[in-house]
């Protein structure tokens, strides 16, 4: 793909960049001016004042001129942007005048971009109240089309005919991607100067439309997938600052996911029919003659197309292909965490940090169902699968820092790890197979109904995964002069594995490891810096056959 003219595209995108760096700029002046410090501003030339607010208000208008040869579907993937006129950027400011007192806010800034058509739309909203209040908000709207046309493309050749009817290309991706993303973050601070600040948080990023996806049941199904995903997050946090240069945190968050995407047959996949009249799909990627023997029966060695005469098409009923196919599988997520955080540096000569955090999550798929109804492989005729799963996921984690100023020159580092999480899951499936006998010498065909009944048959399975580690790393600094500094290194971590399948003996792993390494910073003159370090670690066991027990790493 290419735009008509070369002097024309580089023109293009020198105008789209020079856009694009005004726009920049002009955001970074209007977070700068919202974020200083004065509640109140005088009042400029270009300003206008109105009920004790000094208003400022820019719009940027203009628009795209997008002349493309080649391939659209590849423009889209990669560019998306189109001809036609655009709202480039829109700012509005109010700042207190001087000497007036506002009950709601001092300060307000808005601004907005990429409106009116290009695929990536943002807004911002903030405003504040001196020593009250801070509020944040930010919108994202994002269209992601994807069709490269080569990922999952049988690459049926041109002109390939059976019984007077040729075979389509396929000239859109079979795994084609048209969805829109829209994301949304609020941030409220609560006396945000004061030693005591509450903090509250909403996000949500939805996304949503159309896409295509595939099936293999014999061949290549070609299925419309509804794609609809959501994640909302909850945050309330509180932060408290009792002494000078200490902080304790404490948060909740909780995330929510949703999960309600569908597969059904393509629309434009049922391009043939039986011949009782029935919509039938022989995939995207078959166009072979049955294998089966036997004259020219249908289900002996006659074409995939027994009539292209007929509108549509007549397609061989013993060929692999698809005449229904559904299936849903809603997921629901729930994360909540709790977290506890503290800084400090009140002590002199002594910095410290530390976190702890539990999650207990639960994962639910509540009613999982899959249905075919065609000809798939070994004479599937009809297949339902039911079920149900649920997860859990139980962590811990803590975590503790400290750097200990023993002399100017000397210091000593000390930080540790702990994580410990567990994951037990059940899953619940019920699959019911049927098949269909051959009518005489022919084999299956999807004119025969299912008579033969596999099933039902259930499968239920508990799984449990579960790893605990725990990582001391001490680390010793001593700047020797102005232009050298040694660090010396000692790392030590435990590591246990535990995995359990349903059937299966529980798999345990315990892993111990030490490490050490040796840094050299040499600075010998201002404008040269060299540093080097040599790390060596060796482990008792290892979790994988292609890990390595010992290990030596320069650099």
């Amino acid at each position: 793909m290419r735009a008509r003219g070369d002097g024309a595209r580089v023109g293009w995108r020198r105008r789209n960049e020079a856009m694009r760096a005004v726009g920049a700029a002009m955001l970074t002046v209007a977070m700068c001016a919202a974020s200083a410090s004065p509640q109140t501003t005088a009042v400029s030339q270009a300003e206008r004042v109105k009920e004790g607010y000094a208003i400022r208000e820019t719009a940027d208008l203009g628009g795209h001129i997008a002349n493309i040869d080649g391939s659209g579907a590849m423009y889209d993937t990669l560019v998306n942007l189109h001809s036609g006129p655009r709202v480039l950027g829109e700012t509005y400011e109010m700042h207190a005048v001087e000497g007036t007192k506002h009950a709601l806010f001092d300060r307000l800034f808005a601004f907005t971009t990429g409106f009116g058509g290009d695929p990536s739309n943002t807004a911002t909203l903030r405003f504040s109240k001196g020593k009250a209040y801070d509020f944040q908000g930010l919108f994202r709207r994002d269209r992601q089309y994807f069709d490269y046309n080569l990922l999952g493309n049988p690459l049926v050749p041109t002109g390939l005919v059976s019984n007077g009817y040729t075979f389509p290309q396929v000239t859109d991706s079979p795994h084609l991607f048209n969805t829109v993303r829209r994301m949304t973050d609020l941030n409220l601070t609560v006396l945000p100067l004061s030693k005591f600040t509450v903090r509250a948080g909403y996000g949500q990023v939805i996304s949503q439309g159309p896409t295509l996806s595939s099936v293999h049941e014999g061949t290549e199904g070609l299925l419309l997938q509804n794609w609809r995903y959501s994640t909302d997050t909850f945050l309330m946090a509180a932060d408290w600052k009792p002494i000078s240069r200490t902080k304790l945190t404490f948060e909740e968050h909780i995330a929510h996911y949703k999960g309600n995407t569908s597969y059904q047959m393509a629309p434009q996949a049922l391009n043939l029919q039986l011949a009782n009249g029935q919509p039938v799909s022989l995939g995207y990627d078959n166009v072979t003659v049955p294998a089966n023997s036997g004259a020219s029966t249908p289900c002996g060695n006659a074409p995939p197309i027994l009539s292209s005469s007929t509108s549509p098409p007549t397609a061989n009923p013993c060929e692999s292909g698809f005449l229904q196919y559904t299936r849903v599988q809603p997921m629901r997520t729930i994360f909540p965490t709790e977290e506890f955080r503290f800084q400090s540096a009140s002590i002199k000569k002594l910095a410290m940090n530390g976190r702890v955090s539990y999650t207990g999550a639960n994962m639910n798929m509540p009613s999982y169902y899959e249905y075919f109804n065609g000809l798939g492989r070994s004479g599937l005729r009809m297949q339902t699968i039911t079920g149900n799963s649920t997860a859990e996921r139980i962590s811990v984690a803590a975590d503790f820092g400290a750097v200990w100023e023993i002399t100017d020159r000397i210091s000593l580092a000390e930080q540790y790890d702990y994580s410990d999480f567990r994951q037990p899951g059940y899953n619940n499936l019920i699959t019911t197979s049927l098949s269909t006998a051959a009518s005489g010498p022919n084999g299956p065909s999807m004119l025969n109904a299912p008579t033969i009944t596999a099933g039902p048959t259930a499968a239920a399975s508990t799984t449990f995964l579960g790893q605990k580690t725990e990582t001391n790393n001490l680390t010793a600094l001593w700047d020797a002069s102005a232009k050298a500094s040694i660090s010396l290194g000692y790392r030590y971590r435990v590591r246990t594995v535990n995995v359990t399948e349903a059937g299966t003996a529980p798999y345990v792993v315990m892993i111990h490891e030490n490490g050490g390494t040796l840094g050299v910073d040499l600075r010998p003159a201002p404008r040269w810096r060299i540093n080097g370090i040599v790390e060596a670690a060796y482990a008792d066991n290892v979790y994988v056959q292609i890990a390595p027990r010992a290990l030596q790493h320069y650099r």
